[in-house]
């Protein structure tokens, strides 16, 4: 029997994973049937790529009207200001993720970045209200941290956690 190559393992989990990607609630039986595997070896790949952390988890995709909230992208530049030890502290203690819940405020994405902002939250709220409110919280929270913060309102979201939305006469009706 040939050995497997490390390219073949490779290709064989890049198949697994984008049927994960695409959606996570299958069952192993399905993935297996779609790329042509057995059911045993996607549940190794599956246990591997856990296991190496290619993938942290599997989430769910919500349509946040439908919960009464709004998706809002907070834009942060921060300031010339060196980073204390204090606010290291603060930024691994998740003391944003306290602020957020008292205000019924849901944090789904953080990303440090490089370019014109140096760090974005994606997060849900009730209203442009309750966001505007945890933005200007965010500014003291990191006091001397945040130079500049923008806050800006998704409409309609055409595409979300790499899902397509499924309400297309929606977005007709939006265009």
């Amino acid at each position: 029997m040939p050995r497997v190559t490390k390219e073949q393992i490779e290709r064989d989990e890049k198949k697994v994973l984008s049927h994960l990607i695409e959606d996570a609630s299958q069952s192993i039986n399905d993935i297996a049937e779609k790329c042509k595997f057995s059911r045993q070896k996607v549940w190794r790949i599956i246990k591997r790529l856990k296991k190496n952390k290619v993938f942290w988890g599997s989430t769910v995709v919500v349509d946040e009207e439908k919960i009464g909230k709004r998706g809002y992208y907070v834009l942060i530049k921060k300031s010339v200001h060196p980073i204390t030890k204090e606010l290291t502290e603060k930024i691994v203690r998740r003391d944003i993720e306290k602020l957020a819940k008292k205000l019924d405020v849901t944090i789904e994405d953080s990303f440090y970045t490089y370019g014109k902002y140096d760090w974005v939250l994606y997060v849900t709220a009730s209203d442009i209200a309750v966001a505007k409110k945890f933005s200007d919280l965010l500014v003291k929270l990191y006091e001397n941290y945040i130079a500049d913060i923008d806050l800006l309102e998704t409409l309609f979201p055409i595409k979300k956690s790499g899902l397509v939305n499924p309400q297309k006469e929606r977005l007709k009706e939006f265009m």
